[in-house]
């Protein structure tokens, strides 16, 4: 697992990006953040540099491989930074072992209730005049259709990171995006990505890891921030409001406008609302 890194302290920030992405998503991120602490961005498997696997990965295993990546580098005083898909793996294993963590940052996250089963699971709700966008995506994602948008349009990457309405990546970003999945055969690896995530339940092999860092979520008192923008994609302001109601010691910032890849579209407003987090909620509790 190829990583990068940049600046020095207790405190170590570990940046988890999605789906299609890797740590070149937080480049513009990191010079802020470094300058609280130490940070690191990881490519998981099968992303951006690192290795990929002959098989694709589902969230159970990217959050084994995170858990190993933070063993091995024998990483305590975590703030945990995750985004997208990768806010699976990063929830799992935080809600697995919270003892290495000192905080938990949240940005364009899979937590209650970005795409509600009752929603995703009826197809004509998504012809209404304000269709359930997250719901509507995911089940366009997991059909034959979208499968085959994945693989030969380069859905991901083409639509959806090259189709930011609020800030579309420069030609160089793109080239780099493209760079990990140039062809149809690479990008067989992110079909199964989307049909991991429970709808009404199923697959059922996924639902008990989601259960289980929502009750973690709902119980632990480790502070959490909840980073999003308007009017966001998955962190839409109902989902924030719930989150601050429901998540103990959870505050929320707004960083202005943008939809889901807000690392492109407003890096330094990510780094400034951390800093100013971490500066008055964990500097002050050593």
């Amino acid at each position: 697992m190829r990583y990068v890194e940049a600046g020095a302290g207790s405190d170590v920030f570990v940046l988890v990006h999605g789906v299609p992405t890797s740590a070149y998503l937080w480049r513009n991120v990191i010079p802020g953040l470094a300058k609280a602490g130490r940070v690191i961005a990881l490519d998981l498997p099968g992303f951006g540099k690192s290795v990929r696997p002959d098989a694709p990965l589902d969230a159970a295993s990217h959050a084994a491989y995170l858990g190993a990546f933070l063993d091995q580098l024998k990483l305590r005083n975590v703030v945990l930074v995750v985004h997208d898909l990768g806010s699976v793996a990063g929830l799992v294993e935080a809600s697995r072992h919270p003892e290495r963590l000192r905080g938990l940052v949240m940005m364009e996250a899979l937590i209650p209730d970005t795409i509600p089963a009752s929603i995703a699971q009826s197809p004509s709700l998504c012809k209404a005049a304000q269709p359930d966008a997250p719901a509507c995506l995911w089940m366009f994602l997991r059909s034959p259709t979208g499968r085959a948008a994945i693989r030969d349009q380069n859905f991901f990457i083409e639509a959806a990171v090259g189709g930011d309405p609020f800030c579309p990546p420069a030609a160089e970003a793109m080239a780099v995006y493209r760079e990990s999945f140039p062809d149809p055969a690479s990008r067989e690896y992110l079909i199964p990505f989307p049909a991991a995530v429970p709808v009404d339940g199923q697959p059922s092999e996924m639902q008990p890891l989601f259960d289980t860092y929502t009750r973690w979520l709902e119980t632990s008192p480790l502070p959490k921030l909840v980073i999003r923008a308007e009017p966001g994609f998955l962190i839409t302001a109902k989902v924030a409001k719930y989150a601050e109601a429901h998540f103990p010691a959870t505050e929320v910032t707004t960083i202005g406008r943008g939809l889901h890849f807000l690392q492109e579209t407003n890096p330094t407003g990510i780094s400034d609302a951390i800093v100013s987090w971490h500066e008055r909620r964990l500097s002050i509790a050593r």
